[in-house]
């Protein structure tokens, strides 16, 4: 049996409730399916995919946010533009797969160590934000038919993509639901067409809530004459702070700023499963409707909200999950569920 897992980058469960996805439906009446997926915190891009394809935690796999402060080389470092893959410290299942032979491709993976076919995020992020699908759909079908890959993980960014640029509350989150689903009939088709039986699973790395009220961390650091760097992961930002003794000023400082939900120590970091030394000396996370990211957008996630933290969870085979892990289902199962069915 192959395995196609497709990750709806940001998908809030709402869009899939009020979406019209006949496919998706599909999937779910065959196999099994719930909406109350748990992902990790924070729920940001590398993290969610990361803790996706290892099935470990943050402090295992230390992959901390979307960036961290390199301490030892004194410079931030975004994963944007850095390789997450360098810094993962945890076996991924392609790297597994290949260990038991199989092949592995990653389509828009922002992480991809041990896949053998890989189409970069960068690659697919080139075409314009509408179109994004069907290149996906696209290097979806060329694996298909020229490697029979026993393995897929193909992200979807453009889910993402326009929840942020138009708001989770927006028609555009339902109409590229709906793209996606035709999307993935297209392929379970393909898979059909060519003899092969697959088990398509469907998920995300994280949810999607509003972020349209900014908070400049850095700004207001340098206003206060505060030694402090701010990494922000949209609604969750570590804080590395330079000079120790201004670790209870800032600590104090941040607890007052509008639109804090919380300043996380290490107790709590540690109890949130994200504590690593990568993690910032303070963490802060977002009420609902601010983002402490540069960019002013609509839609946005890293924080603890429901609409961060529960994303769809659909697998196209019965069997594979028991009742009482699809009950307590999170993205760290989902590793689980691929090795069961490649009978790894």
């Amino acid at each position: 049996m192959k395995v196609y897992l497709a990750v709806l980058d940001g998908c809030n469960i709402n869009w899939i409730k009020n979406a019209n996805t006949p496919f998706l439906d599909h999937l779910s009446n065959r196999g099994v399916s719930t909406l109350s997926c748990r992902a990790v915190f924070p729920t940001a891009t590398y993290t969610g995919h990361t803790s996706i394809i290892t099935g470990a935690y943050p402090d295992e796999h230390g992959i901390v946010g979307n960036q961290f402060f390199d301490r030892e080389a004194q410079q931030p470092r975004n994963f944007d533009f850095y390789d997450p893959n360098i810094h993962l410290e945890a076996v991924t299942i392609f790297e597994e797969a290949g260990s038991a032979g199989l092949d592995t491709a990653a389509i828009a993976e922002p992480v991809t160590k041990g896949a053998k076919h890989i189409v970069s995020k960068n690659y697919v992020q080139s075409f314009p934000v509408p179109t994004q699908n069907s290149i996906v759909l696209e290097e979806s079908i060329k694996l298909i038919k020229r490697e029979e890959p026993d393995l897929i993980i193909a992200n979807f960014p453009a889910v993402d993509s326009i929840g942020e640029n138009y708001g989770p509350e927006s028609k555009e989150t339902i109409k590229i639901l709906e793209n996606v689903d035709a999307t993935l009939r297209t392929i379970f088709e393909e898979y059909e067409s060519q003899g092969q039986e697959v088990c398509m699973i469907v998920s995300a790395d994280h949810g999607m809530t509003d972020g349209e009220k900014q908070i400049q961390l850095n700004k207001l650091f340098k206003e206060k004459k505060l030694d402090a760097t701010a990494l922000p992961s949209h609604r969750t930002c570590h804080v590395y702070v330079h000079s120790p003794e201004q670790k209870q000023k800032i600590h104090e400082f941040l607890s007052g700023i509008k639109g804090i939900l919380e300043v996380m120590g290490t107790e709590r970091i540690s109890e949130l499963r994200f504590l690593h030394p990568r993690s910032g000396d303070l963490v802060v996370t977002a009420e609902k409707g601010y983002e402490l990211g540069d960019i002013k957008i609509k839609g946005s996630h890293g924080g603890l909200t429901e609409d961060e933290m529960k994303v769809p969870l659909i697998i196209s085979q019965d069997g594979l999950v028991t009742s009482s892990e699809l009950e307590n289902a999170s993205i760290l199962n989902i590793v689980k569920v691929i090795k069961h069915a490649l009978c790894l």
